[in-house]
């Protein structure tokens, strides 16, 4: 499909969604939360989103080998700043994951180290995050009386399961074997045979290469850890935003709203999750009995955040830090 085309589509199905929420919630309201806004919360909120670039740079460093590895920490998190920073231009997580690709395409142990990596990062993200919102869910159940509606509960549910057993297929070696042995038998006797089975060595290779990640005790313990508190500080965020605007929200509930949120909105269906994001934040926190209006403003406050933070640190990488990767003599 026409670049130019899909961006319209996306755009505009973002924007109907958006316009129905608005339809059915005060955007009067949402305004007002937004304007008496403390700036003191709204800070702390800002200083939390930050940290997430830092863990998702020393993440992304640790699961390209760490201090073993021969690009510095350093060079990983500039690589990822300008990811963030360019991804404003095709705002979707597809795209965005493109650019890293891009600016690490000259690792010194190749692209598909590269590539893995990213593949890597993003099933640890989502299977992390899935867990943690389960595991939240299980504690409100057990030790305090939760606010959940029926609807909420399931929604949690099945997300979060869906999420954790999608992982775990992607991470499946023998599942991996028998798509390729399907594909390759469909493709056999085709036109496209020779293409088809060059991308298929291609998808074996990048596979192999993020199961040889994602099967190192030391790098995945060390990614989870990171991944987890990556979902702590992005929840603590949503917290701060919830104080600014007057409407707290306790910390557990968020724990076990935003991961499942954050997923949503990471879908390539519109452009930066707009209208996703949108009414999965009134969808789910109304249904614990927060003002959609107010729900409606955090979500307006997390679109701030992403963008400012994506600005300024993409600027300050865009002059600041060490040269990213370049070709090697004779290389292509």
């Amino acid at each position: 499909m026409n670049r130019s085309i899909s961006f319209a589509l996306k755009l505009g199905l973002g924007l109907g969604i958006l316009a129905l929420i608005v339809y059915f919630v005060d955007l009067g309201d949402t305004l007002r939360a937004l304007h008496g806004a403390d700036p003191g919360w709204l800070l702390l909120s800002l200083a939390c989103y930050v940290s997430t670039r830092v863990l998702m740079g020393v993440k992304w460093w640790v699961l390209l080998g760490g201090r073993g590895e021969t690009v510095s920490y350093a060079t990983v998190q500039r690589a990822l700043l300008l990811s963030d920073y360019h991804g404003l231009l095709f705002p979707n997580t597809l795209a965005i994951d493109a650019l890293r690709a891009v600016l690490l395409r000259h690792h010194p142990r190749g692209w598909t180290h590269t590539a893995a990596s990213i593949v890597a990062d993003r099933v640890i993200n989502i299977a992390v995050a899935a867990l943690v919102a389960l595991l939240a869910l299980a504690v409100s159940t057990l030790l305090v009386a939760h606010p959940f509606t029926p609807r909420v509960t399931l929604a949690v549910l099945a997300i979060s399961g869906s999420i954790v057993a999608a992982a775990l297929a992607v991470a499946s070696q023998r599942l991996f074997d028998l798509v390729i042995t399907v594909l390759h038998a469909i493709a056999a006797h085709g036109p496209l045979k020779g293409v088809v089975g060059r991308v298929l060595r291609k998808l074996g290779e990048l596979h192999g290469a993020m199961r040889t990640m994602l099967t190192n005790p030391q790098v995945v313990v060390q990614a989870v850890l990171l991944a987890v508190l990556l979902v702590l500080m992005r929840c603590l965020s949503a917290y701060f935003v919830f104080r600014a605007i007057g409407t707290p929200v306790g910390f557990g509930w968020i724990l076990t709203l935003m991961p499942v949120i954050t997923t949503i909105a990471l879908l390539p269906l519109t452009l930066f999750g707009l209208g996703l994001k949108d009414g999965a934040f009134v969808f789910f926190f109304s249904g614990i009995g927060v003002a959609a209006s107010a729900a409606l403003a955090v979500s307006f406050v997390t679109y701030a955040l992403i963008i400012v933070t994506s600005v300024v640190l993409g600027l300050l990488a865009s002059v600041i830090g060490p040269p990213l990767p370049v070709a090697a003599k004779g290389e292509g």
